[in-house]
């Protein structure tokens, strides 16, 4: 595997997708996840096989993070901590709260979800009135 022409920061922005509730997420992020790994040289095998046998993560360390600094949580997660935490969430129908609890899991978020957040936001905001 040639790790300088493998796309890595795009490849974790992709898997990040793996974990959505929806089939056709899930399978577009797997389908794209593939072209990354050919378009790098690479395949599952040879990702797979590049990994240590034991590995031990750094608990304070994120997958794809390769810049050494300190881990912060994406700006969305501190923005729906805050949203969940206010009385409009009430209003919120099982759904709307599940989406917003299964938006803290990934680390970026697609227009598709972040439109919907602006949509569930100012429903909230509207219940707190």
């Amino acid at each position: 595997m040639n790790a300088r022409s493998l796309d890595r920061r795009r490849l974790a922005l992709v898997t990040d997708r793996f974990q959505s509730s929806h089939d056709g997420e899930r399978l577009a992020a797997l389908e794209a996840a593939g072209r990354i790994l050919a378009a790098g040289g690479a395949t599952w095998r040879t990702l797979i096989d590049g990994l240590p046998e034991k590995a031990s993560p750094d608990p304070g360390d994120v997958a794809g993070d390769d810049d050494g600094g300190p881990v912060t949580a994406p700006p969305h997660v501190k923005t729906i901590t805050a949203m969940l935490r206010r009385p409009g969430v009430a209003a919120l129908s099982e759904w709307e709260r599940g989406f917003l609890r299964g938006c803290l899991r990934f680390d970026t978020l697609s227009k598709k979800q972040r439109d919907m957040l602006g949509e569930v936001f100012a429903k909230i905001r509207r219940a707190d009135l």
